[in-house]
């Protein structure tokens, strides 16, 4: 039981999470598996879960293995689904009936809310489960509640059968009304469903019978993860705002650097190489990138392009931007730790900037990973801030503008 001071009133309440997540999946194989921001779906969400301040333990109902076994490993309880409520035609439901009988089996306390999470919504937060959890548990009017966005949409219904078109949520054929005028209309989130117990065993459904909408700012109003194309605008949406999130951490890291080291390939160039008759290959840069790099010198911050392509054109870009260019055909890790020596710096001082899955291990050897926008996801997951400019168009001086920002009145 907890004690939820953190709102005006005190009440004992007992929450428990429970997150549907069968392996099976005719869009995505093992979709709940599938990582966004670094992590599973189903590991987001029971993290989510885990920082309520309502939810006492959370459960996860599947019929995979591979899940609940990632369940177990990041707190929360698995319960093994049976067959006949994992495959395509299964409604969540009897899934909720069935894992509230399994959790009621084994445990001796009462449980006053089920909070259904599901995992196709990526970016459910705890502050998101909260308010809908808040909102059913201070009126005596509603039994369920569920996390909505508000439609600004004008709504429309069709009758197959009529072959006949009508308008739900303004009229028609009356004037058109302005947008800010038409009845207030909500998309649920599909995200929180909350309910009191005993009305979910009576009425067998996340609604009860008289469920409240509760209207939350959430990413979740902009998609539902079902085909693989939401998946990828998934990891998008996770890319510009998570890893661009320029707080004070991130500036007290800009403010130590003393040495940005850079991949060529992919940062300087946008990963294309031409080839003219005679044999000879050649790239394109970016001359952006290279006033930002003057800039940076200025600040005494020492520039390296560390490559593991041994190619003729790369160290003449770097001699006309007058820059030390290393080629290495170790890891870049322990070459970044040579260098960490050779100039006598610590992790805090140094900065890196690449693009594709060479570069991993060298995130750890660094204070700050840079990526352009258009590296590989792997490298737009780890990275501490991905670019809105490409490799090769400009991603290089995006970078050194954000440092003359924070190091100097520049900007």
């Amino acid at each position: 039981m907890i004690l939820i001071n953190q709102i005006n009133y005190f009440k004992l309440v007992n929450c428990v999470a429970i997150i549907p997540a069968r392996g099976g999946s005719k869009g995505i194989p093992l979709k709940n598996l599938q990582k966004v921001g670094g992590l599973p779906l189903v590991v987001r969400t029971i993290k989510a879960a885990l920082s309520s301040n309502f939810i006492n333990a959370v459960y996860v109902s599947s019929d995979s293995d591979e899940i609940l076994m990632q369940a177990f490993l990041n707190g929360a309880v698995a319960i093994k689904r049976p067959e006949e409520l994992a495959d395509d035609q299964s409604s969540t439901d009897p899934v909720l009936i069935h894992a509230l009988e399994k959790i009621e089996e084994n445990t001796k306390y009462d449980i006053d809310y089920i909070v259904l999470l599901q995992c196709t919504s990526a970016f459910t937060t705890s502050i998101e489960i909260d308010k809908t959890i808040d909102k059913l548990i201070k009126n005596d009017i509603h039994d369920a509640a569920f996390a909505v966005s508000e439609s600004h949409s004008f709504l429309w219904s069709y009758d197959s059968n009529l072959k006949q078109t009508k308008p739900v949520n303004h009229d028609f054929p009356k004037s058109r009304k302005r947008r800010q005028d038409l009845n207030k209309t909500y998309k649920e989130l599909g995200s929180v469903y909350v309910i009191n117990k005993q009305s979910f065993k009576i009425h067998k459904n996340r609604f009860g019978k008289n469920p409240i909408p509760v209207l939350v700012d959430s990413l979740n109003s902009f998609l539902e993860i079902d085909d693989i194309k939401d998946l990828n605008i998934a990891r998008q949406i996770f890319n510009f705002e998570q890893n661009n999130f320029i707080g004070k951490d991130f500036i007290e890291k800009v403010l130590k650097i003393k040495l940005f080291i850079m991949d060529f390939d992919g940062v300087f160039t946008d990963n294309m190489v031409g080839t003219l008759q005679s044999g000879e290959e050649f790239v394109l840069c970016s001359k952006f990138d290279s006033l930002g790099l003057a800039m940076l010198k200025k600040l005494n911050i020492k520039l390296i392009i560390l490559t593991s392509e041994k190619n003729e054109s790369v160290y003449k870009r770097a001699k006309k931007l007058n820059i030390e260019c290393i080629y290495s055909v170790f890891s870049k890790k322990e070459m970044i730790n040579n260098l960490m020596l050779e100039f006598n710096l610590n992790k805090e001082n140094i900065a890196f900037m690449g693009n594709d899955i060479n570069d991993i291990c060298a995130a750890k050897s660094v204070s700050l990973f840079f990526c352009p926008n258009d590296s590989h996801e792997r490298i737009k997951e780890i990275a501490d801030y991905s670019t809105k400019l490409s490799g090769g168009h400009g991603a290089i001086r995006e970078v050194c503008d954000l440092f003359l920002q924070f190091k100097t009145n520049v900007i």
